[in-house]
């Protein structure tokens, strides 16, 4: 059994879910939401995400990674952002990979979200 937390940045809200894999079968082990704090700029929306993914891991359990899913374009050698859509403040070059799997403890990734 291995667990992996997926985390939705949105312009609105931040959303979790921790996913079980068993075998060749997957399942919801739980799920979370807070609002995104966009207004904040980067560095307190990864703030909030890392809050969102620990709190998510304590109540689920803990993961071998995360995999963020992102609004806009990033850089996937570096995990830095290049340009989101639908957030404020200055993303450019924001190491959103490194913030997250640091702050959390386990290894990061990140992928668009319309993917």
């Amino acid at each position: 059994m291995t667990q992996y937390l997926g985390l939705d940045l949105g312009g609105t809200n931040v959303k979790a879910a921790i996913v079980e894999q068993v075998g060749g079968d997957y399942g919801i082990v739980t799920t979370a939401s807070s609002p995104t704090n966009a207004a904040g700029g980067p560095e307190a929306v990864a703030a909030t995400m890392v809050e969102l993914g620990r709190s998510t891991i304590a109540e689920g359990g803990p993961v071998a990674g995360v995999g963020v899913g992102v609004p806009g374009l990033f850089d996937f050698a570096s995990g830095e952002i290049v340009f989101f859509t639908n957030l404020p403040g200055p993303w450019e070059g924001f190491p959103l990979r490194h913030r997250i799997a640091e702050g959390i403890g386990v290894p990061a990734t990140l992928i668009n979200d319309a993917r």
